[in-house]
């Protein structure tokens, strides 16, 4: 994995601005905390991921995976089959959530 000196070192020497004054370590540094910002939720092939999480019956919350900005699909396998859930906001889910017919296989997320 490139560090930040490195990749601070190969910034200057492609833009070719090794006595530029004004491209100081700390402004290079900015610049690439700035474009990771940028970046950071953007999609790549070496950002994207599969995440398998385990529950239990009763399971009512599950945690995030960390690193996990948007999900392209949720599903649940039930019986070796693999069944999507349907994506709803925080408000119906937790309407939802004080109704009492909330048992049974998951459906929705």
């Amino acid at each position: 994995m490139t560090t930040l000196k490195t990749l601070r070192d190969r910034i200057l020497f492609e833009v070719n601005r090794e006595d530029d004054e004004q491209l100081t370590a700390a402004r290079i540094d900015e610049i690439i905390a700035r474009s990771i910002r940028f970046y950071e939720k953007k999609r790549f092939k070496f950002n994207e991921f599969i995440r398998t999480i385990k529950t239990a019956s009763g399971d009512e919350y599950v945690d995030v995976p960390s690193g996990l900005y948007e999900e392209d699909l949720v599903q649940v396998t039930i019986g070796g089959h693999e069944y999507p859930l349907q994506k709803h906001d925080w408000a119906t889910l937790e309407e939802w959530h004080g109704a009492t017919n909330t048992q049974g296989q998951p459906s929705d997320y």
